[in-house]
């Protein structure tokens, strides 16, 4: 693993994972098992967590919130599509905007995990950028900083397969089915 991200790096990839990278393997069969409200809960469960950074680190940039909150609101149906499409664009657009390589992962990361509500399978998108903005700001703790924070993701997983009361909340109608 260390080797393959030592690699990544040396090539100037901005993404040092992958979604089918081993590391990823126990995550990635669970949210294949997880229906689309689970997976949906908890890609925004991890991503409030990095809106709440860059909104210290940003003050001024309202971006990656706006994105937050309008997938919050179209999970619940209560705003179409297109206007959630667009604040999580408009999140991906402010990593356009800085050179911090951590940061631009994390923007990343948020818009990923917002764009879970369209789809579960842009649920590995929140891992493979958040991770990344972990191990760019630590590269040489990067495996055991990997294992902790993919061990987290599951945790979390588990905790929402395990709570299905955490899904007795108004849904849109698509996430209904």
């Amino acid at each position: 693993m260390i080797d393959v991200l030592k690699e990544r790096k040396k090539k100037g990839n901005k993404v040092l994972f992958r979604p089918n990278d081993e590391i990823f393997s126990q995550l990635n069969l669970l949210l294949e098992k997880a229906s689309h409200r689970a997976v949906v809960l908890w890609a925004l469960d991890l991503a409030e967590e990095d809106v709440k950074v860059l909104s210290q680190k940003y003050p001024c940039d309202n971006r990656a919130k706006n994105a937050f909150n309008a997938a919050e609101l179209w999970s619940r149906g209560q705003i179409k599509m297109r206007e959630a499409q667009r604040a999580i664009l408009d999140c991906h657009a402010a990593a356009k905007e800085i050179s911090s390589a951590s940061d631009i992962a994390l923007y990343h990361a948020v818009g990923q995990a917002c764009s879970t509500v369209h789809t579960a399978g842009h649920a590995m998108g929140f891992p493979v950028y958040d991770l990344t903005a972990a191990v760019v700001e630590n590269f040489e703790n990067c495996l055991e900083i990997a294992i902790q924070k993919t061990q987290r993701y599951i945790e979390k997983l588990h905790y929402v397969l395990n709570n299905p009361q955490l899904q007795n909340r108004e849904w849109a109608c698509f996430l209904n089915g």
